[in-house]
């Protein structure tokens, strides 16, 4: 049972009511979560004290809650209160006893609660922080020091609360944006897919149709050499399918990905062999670097094709291969004297099949099939529109010791 000293409800009383007018000041002013207001529980069989306990953090702001004994404290503290204010002395259980109570249940351990009584024995004082308490306060009490200290119990928890209201506002801000990121991502690659699959119909409908007509020409032919013509520029169209489709298989990373060690400055001597057109100039270092050689071979043909086209609308053609020795890593530059790309155009370049302002050639699959090639190795591909030549130029970049980059499936837009 709540115990009170002589003039205790008398001293309360009055000091209340002096500084009632003081409750503005910031510590009087409860803290709130989304503009809530909080609320409070106040748990003593002392009529006059509950109820000026009460009267107090309803001026402060509270929404408070009664009780007069333990059992009444416990089912209170089910609706997680902001704060319980609990007497020491109750007449069915000890404050201490339910304190451990509420500290002990799974939705009521956090609930703050502040001791009222007056005892005022360090001994008593040090169990009820034992058993759980928040705070103490000892009786008579002042009102405004009573809201004060109220507060600042209530203020902690509802901080914590707060913080992780945001954090959980903030998961699902993420959530969503992930979920939107995903569907955009979805919608890119479909987009790129499409661009693909319209330009590959289209770079496989030419030697279809060649294959198509020049079988047909030979089966109705009677003369065997001109039976025999057909079917070499038949063998010649096919050719050309099968290289497509190699490096389509290049962009989807699908070939055999064995590595073995290759000379960049041989392996490009090697290729440019294909090319008689255009005269090929080769200068710079001998770097050996760990590569899939036909991966390699593919974009070496690619970068070739396009430089000897470009330079062919030149009056004097000419392409300058240079390998460089960078330390850890084996450079290629390429530049012909074309007509160059116009700047705009240059990041597009990797797109499949984009037809740049210059060109009546559309662009393929060939610096997709690069610059996947180069991501694959860990490496990277730069072209500039108008190298030292007056053309483009080409630049790769691979490392010399293997290295395994996890790229995406098929990078369908260079990207």
């Amino acid at each position: 049972m709540g115990s009170a000293q002589p003039g205790e409800h008398v001293q309360a009383v009055a000091t209340t009511k002096r500084g009632s007018a003081s409750f503005a000041v910031a510590d009087s002013a409860p803290a709130t979560v989304s503009g809530a207001p909080p609320r409070a529980v106040v748990i003593d069989d002392d009529r006059a004290i509950r109820l000026l306990v009460s009267s107090t953090l309803r001026s402060a702001g509270y929404v408070v809650e009664e009780g007069e004994t333990g059992a009444s404290a416990l089912r209170l503290a089910q609706t997680v209160p902001d704060v319980m204010v609990l007497d020491l002395h109750l007449p069915d259980l000890s404050g201490l006893a339910v304190c451990r109570a509420i500290r002990g249940g799974r939705v009521t351990a956090d609930v703050p609660i502040v001791f009222l009584t007056a005892t005022d024995d360090a001994a008593v004082i040090t169990s009820g922080f034992v058993a759980g308490a928040s705070d103490y306060i000892v009786k008579p009490f002042v009102g405004e020091l009573l809201a004060v200290r109220v507060n600042r119990v209530a203020r902690a928890r509802l901080a914590v609360l707060e913080r992780i209201r945001r954090v959980e506002e903030l998961d699902a801000a993420t959530l969503a944006l992930n979920e939107t990121r995903a569907t955009l991502a979805g919608g890119h690659r479909l987009s790129g897919l499409g661009i693909l699959v319209g330009g590959v119909a289209t770079e496989m409908n030419i030697p279809l149709a060649a294959i198509t007509s020049r079988l047909a020409m030979a089966s109705h032919n009677k003369d065997p050499d001109a039976g025999r013509t057909a079917l070499v520029a038949a063998l010649a169209s096919a050719e050309i399918l099968s290289g497509l489709v190699r490096r389509l298989r290049g962009i989807a990373g699908t070939d055999d990905r064995a590595r073995t060690e290759i000379n960049l400055r041989a392996r490009c001597e090697l290729v440019a062999k294909g090319f008689v057109k255009v005269p090929m100039v080769f200068q710079g270092d001998d770097v050996v670097v760990s590569v899939v050689d036909a991966e390699i071979r593919e974009a070496l043909i690619a970068l070739f094709d396009n430089a000897s086209r470009a330079a062919q609308g030149n009056a004097h053609p000419r392409v300058e291969v240079t390998t460089i020795d960078e330390g850890p890593i084996g450079a290629i530059v390429i530049d012909d004297n074309g007509a160059g790309i116009p700047e705009e155009d240059v990041p597009w370049l990797s797109t499949p099949f984009f037809a740049h302002g210059q060109s009546t050639r559309r662009g393929g699959v060939g610096l997709s099939l690069v610059g996947a090639a180069m991501r694959r190795h860990g490496g990277s591909m730069e072209i500039v529109g108008h190298g030292p030549l007056g053309g483009a130029r080409v630049t790769i970049r691979l490392p010399k010791i293997a290295v395994e980059v996890d790229v995406e499936a098929a990078p369908l837009m260079g990207l």
